[in-house]
């Protein structure tokens, strides 16, 4: 047991306190290296942005927004907002070290709002529904042409007659009046890739046929004496339509 002491009768010293205890000079040396350090109570926002710059693995954000507007790019109306105050570019990056990179980043409006850039030179903008019939790309309403006008294509396949002078027909499914351009081709014994009312070859090789469409039904004849080549031969029909 330790020594009990008279604290009416004697003043305590430092060689009476347990080891362990701290002096007053020790406190406030630590109290200073403590104050000396450069920041040593960071922000809460300083603390996060370390956290979220250290993240490792899979990280989700789990945020309900409201309905999306022109105003959905303010920080309170989306997941993430990438800003920039001096007229630089918001950039998002997109790295596999070592191999190849790229950075999508806004630029502006119009064509502009999204571009590309990748590591080997590349720097290309992003299609989006406000250019897009500029573009050589389609739609759910088929390919947009200038004046707003939407065509399609279908494809139809079949076999030829398999005698000279004879024909089949095929139902194309289609409103006739909205047909623009039907292009026939016809594999020939040969390999050939015969086109319509092909002039080439006549003669010994004989490979020329029709087509027509009429009503629901577009029409593959074997021109009599004219298409030995083209008979029981796999045909092949792009037909474009206003859709």
């Amino acid at each position: 047991m330790g020594e009990l002491i008279d604290l009416n009768r004697k003043t305590i010293t430092d060689a009476d306190l347990p080891a362990t205890t701290a002096t007053d000079a020790e406190v406030a040396q630590a109290i200073a290296a403590h104050e000396a350090k450069t920041d040593p109570h960071p922000s809460l926002w300083a603390r996060i942005v370390a956290g979220f710059l250290s993240l490792a693995g899979g990280q989700r954000i789990l945020k309900n927004n409201p309905p999306i507007t022109y105003t959905s790019f303010f920080g309170g109306s989306n997941h993430l907002e990438l800003r920039t105050d001096n007229g630089s570019n918001p950039i998002l990056a997109f790295h596999k070290g070592g191999i190849s990179a790229v950075s999508l980043y806004h630029f502006g409006y119009g064509n502009e709002l999204l571009r590309l850039q990748s590591a080997d030179g590349l720097n290309a903008a992003l299609i989006h529904d406000g250019n897009i019939g500029t573009k050589t790309a389609g739609n759910a309403n088929g390919l947009m042409l200038d004046g707003g006008v939407a065509i399609k294509t279908r494809l139809i396949e079949g076999t030829t007659a398999a005698e000279q002078g004879l024909g089949v027909n095929i139902a194309h499914g289609l409103d006739p009046a909205k047909i623009v351009s039907v292009q026939v081709i016809v594999r020939a014994t040969s390999g050939a890739i015969v086109q319509a009312n092909n002039l080439n070859g006549l003669g010994a090789t004989r490979h020329r046929f029709d087509w027509a469409v009429i009503g629901a039904n577009l029409f593959i004849t074997n021109v009599a004496d004219q298409s030995a080549s083209l008979v029981s031969r796999p045909f092949s029909a792009l037909i474009t339509y206003r859709s």
